[in-house]
């Protein structure tokens, strides 16, 4: 089976090129998930973002490792926090993003994961879309040799409807703050069945081709949230 080289332009790939992301993307979010479903979120309400995601990689690295788990692990690696290799950074000046999963077959390819908390007050939808969040993609920091990329959006508070709107509201009032492609607006998606709260955005980027975002909400709230029976209308707007 080719594999699309990170290399190549998006119009120069084979034909089969989007079934291969279609299926890397699929693995690369199940390993999330299974993560993610191998903690408990609310022992996770105070913890900054570097603390949950070192405890979600952690536990992808056990479903890797485990003899129950899909035979594909066995192609897949994970990476916390490392640095990127790209022209003009060098040493300790290059940019880390939060996760890498790796497709260890030859050409390689790489799924780049940025996390950011949701949070009323504290963390609200600019952290998640700002220069230190999504901005690292659309400057093409992250990911500049990749036609997608993933952010996880933690969520403390409220709930992940709540938030879905209000990120909704954000890209459709910033379409051009946020270089939304004219096909890239803000859409639910399906990619792996028990995940309820996967989005989809699609970028432009300067010097680059057009990147599209797979969006995933994950829920670190405790269950008996007194937000969770309310109405939240009022609530989408920041």
């Amino acid at each position: 089976m080719a594999v699309v080289s990170k290399k190549r332009r998006i119009s120069d790939q084979p034909d089969d090129a989007q079934q291969i992301w279609d299926k890397f993307r699929q693995y690369a979010f199940t390993s999330v998930w299974k993560g993610y479903q191998a903690l408990t979120p609310s022992k996770h309400i105070k913890p900054d973002e570097p603390d949950i995601t070192g405890e979600i990689i952690c536990k992808i690295r056990d479903f890797f490792d485990s003899a129950s788990s899909p035979s594909w692990v066995d192609h897949f690696s994970i990476h916390d926090d490392p640095p990127i290799n790209k022209p003009g950074r060098k040493g300790k000046r290059r940019q880390r993003v939060d996760i890498i999963i790796e497709w260890c077959t030859r050409p390689r390819i790489h799924y780049h994961f940025e996390a950011k908390i949701l949070k009323e007050n504290s963390h609200p939808v600019g952290n998640y879309t700002g220069s230190d969040g999504l901005g690292q993609f659309l400057q093409g920091n992250y990911a500049f040799e990749c036609f997608e990329a993933g952010m996880l959006g933690y969520v403390k508070d409220l709930n992940n409807d709540v938030w879905a709107g209000r990120l909704q509201n954000t890209f459709k009032e910033n379409t051009t703050k946020l270089r939304v492609h004219e096909e890239g607006e803000w859409k639910k998606m399906v990619i792996v069945k028990d995940l309820n709260h996967t989005y989809y955005t699609k970028h432009n980027r300067l010097k680059l081709e057009p990147i599209g975002i797979y969006h995933l909400l994950l829920r670190f709230y405790a269950p008996d949230n007194p937000y969770l029976d309310r109405n939240f209308e009022n609530l989408l707007i920041e």
